[in-house]
């Protein structure tokens, strides 16, 4: 497995299949926003045998800045949808991390995804009547809590693993 990381304000992929320096030139970012343009998107998952495997990932990035005034937690990296962006580079765990979020999505047709993670936040809100064990309790993200050390882990991973931590909340898995 291979990390391409495109520092600073160009965007950053995982790819096994393509060459860098093609990757580079697919991969251009909005010069206001930073945001990947969609065409480029289209252009690596084209690449990728019509199914993009890995989310692109965007380093140095103000984004979770941005979501940590808004959320219960301090973001330092988030998924959603293609895009992972982060605060400041990324660790081989962070990017495993967010990679199984993206895997999440992607079984889920994203939106799917996206309202149960809401769901079960809010339920956690209700249950802990506290943001950050809410947060932590979301099956979604102890899936990837658990596993975001094994490097393999999505190479082994089942589709719909995360349903394995709608366990009790409480109990370890």
């Amino acid at each position: 497995m291979q990390w391409v990381i495109l520092r600073n304000t160009e965007s950053a992929a995982r790819t096994t299949a393509l060459d860098t320096s093609v990757l580079r030139k697919m991969i251009r970012l909005h010069p206001a926003t930073g945001l990947v343009e969609l065409l480029n998107i289209l252009a690596v998952v084209y690449q990728d045998g019509g199914k993009m495997k890995f989310p692109i990932m965007y380093e140095n990035s103000r984004v979770p800045v941005w979501l940590s005034k808004i959320t219960p937690i301090n973001v330092w990296a988030n998924s959603f949808a293609f895009w992972v962006w982060c605060r400041g580079e990324m660790s081989d765990r962070t990017k495993n991390h967010e990679t199984i979020h993206y895997v999440q999505q992607r079984e889920l047709l994203m939106v799917f995804q996206w309202i149960l993670y809401g769901l079960f936040h809010l339920i956690g809100l209700i249950k802990y009547r506290e943001g950050n064990k809410a947060y932590y309790e979301n099956p979604f993200e102890r899936e990837a809590y658990a596993n975001d050390q094994n490097l393999n882990y999505l190479n082994e991973r089942k589709p719909y693993a995360w349903i394995h931590y709608l366990r009790k909340q409480d109990e370890a898995v």
